[in-house]
């Protein structure tokens, strides 16, 4: 996972099928608790893309990336902090998002087999269910790991950059799912 193409997950629930309507820091209402939350934990991150997921007509969530000024500046995504964030549009089961995002980091050939059991594993603790208009945010900070937040409450921390390059990679690695919710996310930072 050297490269930051492969550092972002495509999400839970993903099929063949998908719209996505970009959005801009301005179109799509910044959520301030989240958003204060992630800056509680990296002070310089910014709201730089999004975009919405739509399978089948359903929308499924708004997802937006945040940034540090320098944007992405490494070889690696891990190379600096950022975050994602996830409004639900609809409810979703813990035990079903941790299984759909150890499909996906397995479709993207992400760590390991026993790497990805073992991550399921910790997701399926460490998330609650979600309902419709919940934030999941996962933000990740270089030699410390993901820490992930619900509606801007602290949740849990999965640590390392391994861990962090499978997971994100489900929304930002090139072979995604979901290319438009990639383009949306990164269309003004990369081609």
């Amino acid at each position: 996972m050297a490269n930051i193409g492969r550092a972002w997950l495509v999400g839970p629930l993903l099929a063949a099928v998908l719209h996505v309507q970009p959005g801009t820091a301005s179109t799509l209402a910044e959520p301030s608790g989240v958003v204060q939350a992630v800056r509680r934990l990296q002070p310089d991150l910014t709201v730089t893309g999004q975009g919405s997921l739509r399978m089948y007509g359903f929308h499924i969530y708004d997802a937006r990336l945040l940034l540090p000024p320098q944007g992405l500046a490494g070889e690696r995504l891990t190379d600096q902090p950022f975050a994602l964030d996830l409004r639900y549009a609809r409810a979703f089961r813990a035990a079903d998002i941790a299984r759909r995002t150890r499909e996906e980091m397995e479709r993207l050939d992400a760590g390991s087999a026993a790497e990805r059991r073992a991550w399921e594993a910790q997701l399926a603790r460490l998330l609650p269910d979600v309902r419709a208009n919940d934030h999941l945010t996962g933000v990740y900070r270089p030699g410390y790991g993901t820490t992930f937040l619900l509606n801007g409450v602290h949740l849990g921390d999965i640590a390392g950059a391994s861990f962090a390059e499978a997971f994100f990679a489900i929304w930002l690695d090139p072979r995604t799912s979901a290319p438009q919710v990639r383009q949306a996310l990164l269309g003004r930072l990369r081609p």
